[in-house]
């Protein structure tokens, strides 16, 4: 499949995550995280690659991955139909590190307001990565 890079550059987002202190929930915490986003875009889907950051301070794209979806979804009005998410962790991810690249395929439900939820991953296998664009890995 022949891909075209529509964006790669650092992306910068925000999560909420909820405050607990001794087993009591306090309250919404707004955490702004930063990845690296990677767009592809064929004649049949959009490729959205979001790749972990060792100097992002904020939520990881793990934790953040339906508000992420939803952001990216938005901000450059795709389908979320047409749109398959990668979570990318590699040598950049981690600070002092050789870590093996992983690649997960990352799939949602869509609820009417148009948000991503329930995230389930698959590490996708490396006869699979080979069908990513090259300059993906």
């Amino acid at each position: 499949m022949n891909y075209t890079q529509l964006y790669s550059d650092l992306y910068h987002y925000s999560a909420y995550r909820g405050l607990q202190i001794n087993g009591w929930f306090l309250e919404d915490q707004l955490i702004s995280s930063t990845c690296h986003l990677t767009l592809w875009q064929s004649d049949t889907e959009t490729l959205v690659m979001v790749t972990e950051l060792a100097a992002n301070e904020g939520m990881s794209v793990t934790n953040a991955a339906g508000w992420l979806a939803t952001k990216v979804i938005q901000d450059y009005q795709l389908s979320p139909e047409r749109t398959r998410f990668v979570e990318h962790y590699g040598k950049m991810s981690y600070a002092n590190s050789d870590i093996v690249d992983t690649y997960d395929l990352v799939t949602f439900s869509w609820n009417e307001e148009g948000e991503a939820c329930n995230p389930k991953w698959r590490r996708l296998t490396k006869e699979e990565v080979t069908t990513l664009p090259s300059q993906a890995v």
